[in-house]
């Protein structure tokens, strides 16, 4: 398969991506362990999610890694099996996929712009807030970026 190809099949799934990660962060997203956590903390209550918003944690993960599965049986339709090259494209993409939450979702919809179409509560998330739980998604976070890297690299050469 040729570099442009590959090229065009990493946009086209990053921006599927991008596009995915829009929707699911104001649907599923807001009925999950992590926002009802910081939502709690937020209004100042020692309330702890249930355990069905720690399932739709567990469903947006399973999501992921069969998006980036599917993604790359694409790629290695064309004949590029190496375990090592998916992985590597895999972790570029999910880190570009994280950049954006990061920047678009996190700091310009959710900071700067705050569009009345989310019903944001006034004054949350905080710039605050929204830097650490940045910082952690560059740093804690790839304990969870590197599996989905992986695992989907797994299945495919698996799969392929």
């Amino acid at each position: 398969m040729n570099a442009y190809a590959i090229i065009y099949k990493f946009l086209a799934a990053f921006i599927a991506g991008a596009v995915l990660m829009l929707v699911l962060s104001f649907t599923v997203y807001r009925k999950s362990y992590y926002y009802k956590k910081a939502q709690a903390e937020a209004q100042g209550v020692a309330n702890k999610p249930g355990i069905l918003s720690r399932l739709v944690i567990l469903a947006i993960l399973l999501a992921m890694i069969l998006f980036i599965t599917a993604f790359d049986l694409w790629v290695a339709s064309k004949g590029v099996t190496s375990f090592i090259f998916l992985f590597a494209l895999n972790l570029l993409l999910v880190t570009l996929l994280s950049l954006f939450d990061a920047l678009f979702i996190d700091l310009f919809l959710l900071i700067v712009w705050r569009p009345t179409l989310l019903q944001l509560p006034e004054g949350q998330p905080t710039r605050a807030a929204m830097l650490r739980h940045i910082k952690r998604q560059f740093t804690a976070g790839w304990i969870f970026k590197v599996p989905i890297a992986l695992v989907p690299a797994i299945l495919a050469h698996i799969l392929g």
